[in-house]
């Protein structure tokens, strides 16, 4: 389903994550869990909705500078 979150931990180290927004974004991480924020944006509506986005990659997407922007 859209904007839902599956994980997986292996021992309390790493986790994995699978969130669909697009198309399924799939993370695997050490240092985030499988919390989420609301986050806030217009649809193409224009309305505004709240979705759940996981914030390990909340996280990666504000640090990533350039990088990985040639999917876009």
């Amino acid at each position: 389903m859209k904007h839902e979150v599956m994980s997986w931990s292996c021992q309390d180290k790493e986790t994995v994550l699978a969130w669909q927004d697009k198309r399924i974004i799939y993370m695997l991480t050490a240092y985030y869990d499988s919390s989420t924020q609301q986050m806030q944006r217009r649809n193409r509506k224009h309305e505004i909705e709240e979705i759940a986005k996981p914030t390990a990659i909340t996280e990666y997407t504000k640090h990533m500078g350039a990088v990985d922007r040639f999917d876009q």
